[in-house]
């Protein structure tokens, strides 16, 4: 397959010409050279990428191109935000919306390495932060009132101090764990944002609390509730 290539089109219209082997590191792509039987000179409309994210996907796939494929099954295999390699470094130092349509195009083509370090960069972007320092990096409106946040505060106090406890406990004995993430209070109605969904997060009907998880971070399935503890969550 060394000098074949395929040609990839993107939902603007531009057209690339890839080699097939890394164009193959997308588990879509593959599927349709592959199961789908098209040729490799037929064209693969790629709908859900433009040809900025496209170039740059590309620019990753052929970088890595010679990297072994990454195990099917990793469930034991250490989560540690900091392993990114320094050219991963380098590339994802982009903007935010750049760094967010890498995820979403990294998830449609399934690119597993592209995505897992993608996501990893989100994930340093928020370590350490208070809920209100996050809002300020993804610019996420805080729409309660002095009142509501007062109250929620008053409600949340003797909780909170639960789970600094539980959770401290928990990294002194592991301390490779990425951790809690945060409980932010958003009302659910409008818990709907590039970063949070509903859909993708453990929330409490009865109170205007969402675990916000950042799906792009974490796909679902990898937080799970601690036992005994309904308000305490473990990235897994």
């Amino acid at each position: 397959m060394v000098g074949h290539k395929v040609k990839l089109q993107s939902n603007d219209g531009d057209t690339f010409d890839v080699e097939v082997d890394i164009a193959k590191q997308s588990v879509t792509i593959k599927t349709m050279l592959e199961d789908l039987g098209m040729e490799e000179e037929e064209v693969i409309p790629l709908p859900n990428v433009n040809s900025a994210i496209l170039k740059k996907v590309i620019q990753w796939a052929t970088h890595h191109k010679d990297d072994p494929p990454p195990p099917e099954d990793d469930e034991n295999r250490e989560k540690n935000t900091n392993d990114i390699s320094t050219w991963d470094l380098d590339f994802l130092k982009v903007d935010q919306g750049t760094l967010f349509e890498l995820i979403l195009a990294a998830n449609y083509l399934d690119i597993k390495g592209l995505l897992d370090v993608s996501c990893k960069s989100v994930a340093n972007m928020i370590k350490g932060k208070t809920p209100e320092e996050i809002r300020r990096t993804f610019n996420i409106k805080n729409d309660f009132t002095p009142q509501e946040e007062e109250q929620i505060k008053k409600e949340n106090e003797c909780k909170n101090r639960d789970i600094s406890l539980n959770f401290a406990q928990l990294t002194a004995t592991n301390p490779d764990l990425i951790g809690i993430l945060f409980v932010m209070s958003i009302k659910p109605k409008d818990s709907t944002s590039l970063f949070a969904s509903v859909t993708d997060v453990s929330y409490f009907h009865t109170e205007d609390e969402v675990l916000f998880s950042m799906h792009t971070v974490f796909r679902i399935g990898d937080i799970k509730s601690m036992d005994g503890n309904n308000h305490l969550y473990q990235v897994i």
